[in-house]
């Protein structure tokens, strides 16, 4: 059955909430938002409440937000969200850092089995056994006034949430986890998570192991020209250049506009306005960079290494079932090889350190061994 909710769209209501935020020991929250059309993402929708009420703030009503802010980032009252990744930025946009005291639902739950990554449907069912209706996922958030589906779906929301987040914070003390992530809501809570360097984004691009080191530096070059007109303008930056578009005008290297323009996949009006800028950061990257931002993808050939890996990830599955962890959430593939690349560093954090090192680092020098007994995978330490 269906709680009821309220609509938060004037001063009283503001001021009220505020108030009854100072009286509550945690909060679930949860956000919607507009950015198809702009850099920044744009808050339409503040949704909160408790396992006994529930509050759907309107931003975009006149109203001044800076009590309920204030009581919001209150540090004694526990901030409760899930995958609160984009939620953080739009609350860092607002107030110029995130609010601190977090727990992220989709961060906890793998911890007590659940699968990394879960999306908030699928835990709420697999929590509470309830199904969330998606009719609403392509919701216009700024358009006014929002249908009474809409702000069902946007309660709902944040309704399960604080249904949930007792029931996994409560499995998580009585385990004796809660402490191991405290690093994560610290991380959470970082300002510098959220602050998007120009200088770094071509870094994180996808598909740079596909490219010669001279292309790596193109298409780092034009990222950070990329990012930074999309922040001065406030437009999405796929509207420059989509990353696919960005990669193959880094692989020609045009030196001419006329070569620029031969590009199928450059958008004509970028071609014009942009031209000469685009042809500048070009030709100011280094041809021959000494250090590339990602080694090359490496073949398919390193059959060795790909076998250890697999041997670490039965280890790992191992510990995980031990523990009742979900295997991603203890040490996903990615985890690992870097590991391997340096068996001699710890993992973080010192909980993931604490299950895996001396196991991992056993296998590794032949102290120990995995080999099967009635079927089941077991450790041999020999006698």
């Amino acid at each position: 059955m269906s709680r009821s909710f309220t609509l938060v769209d004037n001063q009283d209501r503001i001021n009220a909430l505020a108030e009854r935020l100072g009286a509550e020991p945690w909060v679930a929250v949860d956000t919607e938002f507009m950015r198809e059309r702009t850099y920044y993402p744009v808050l339409c929708l503040l949704q909160v409440g408790t396992e006994k009420w529930c509050e759907l703030v309107d931003p975009l009503a006149d109203v001044d937000l800076d009590p309920l802010w204030d009581a919001l980032y209150r540090p004694s009252l526990r901030k409760v969200f899930h995958a609160a990744e984009q939620d953080l930025e739009l609350l860092t946009l607002e107030r110029g850092t995130p609010p601190a005291n977090l727990f992220d639902t989709q961060i906890a739950a793998p911890l007590l089995g659940q699968p990394e990554g879960m999306g908030y449907a699928r835990l709420v069912e697999a929590l509470t056994g309830v199904q969330l209706s998606k009719d609403q996922t392509r919701a216009d958030w700024a358009a006014r006034p929002l249908s009474e589906a809409a702000l069902r779906y946007a309660a709902d929301d944040v309704i399960h949430l604080a249904t949930i987040y007792p029931m996994l914070e409560r499995e998580l003390a009585r385990l004796g986890r809660d402490a191991w992530l405290e690093a994560d809501w610290a991380s959470l809570a970082d300002a510098a998570r959220f602050q998007r360097d120009p200088e770094t984004v071509g870094q994180r691009l996808k598909g740079l192991d596909r490219l010669s080191p001279a292309q790596q530096a193109r298409a780092q070059r034009l990222a950070t020209w990329r990012e930074r007109i999309a922040q001065q303008t406030n437009q999405p930056k796929g509207w420059l250049l989509s990353d696919g578009t960005l990669q193959l005008v880094a692989r020609r290297n045009p030196t001419s506009l006329a070569e620029l323009k031969r590009i199928r996949d450059l958008k004509p009006g970028v071609a014009s306005q942009h031209g000469t800028a685009l042809l500048d950061v070009l030709a100011a990257a280094p041809s021959n960079p000494e250090h590339p931002i990602r080694t090359q993808r490496k073949s398919r050939g390193d059959d060795n290494r790909r076998a250890v890996l697999d041997a670490l990830g039965a280890h790992v599955s191992l510990i995980a079932t031990q523990q009742a962890i979900h295997p991603d959430a203890l040490a996903p593939r990615s985890l690992l090889d870097r590991w391997l690349d340096d068996p001699s560093s710890h993992f973080t954090p010192a909980w993931r350190d604490q299950l895996l090192f001396e196991p991992l680092a056993e296998f590794l020098s032949g102290t120990s061994n995995l080999r099967v007994e009635s079927g089941a995978l077991v450790v041999d330490r020999g006698s």
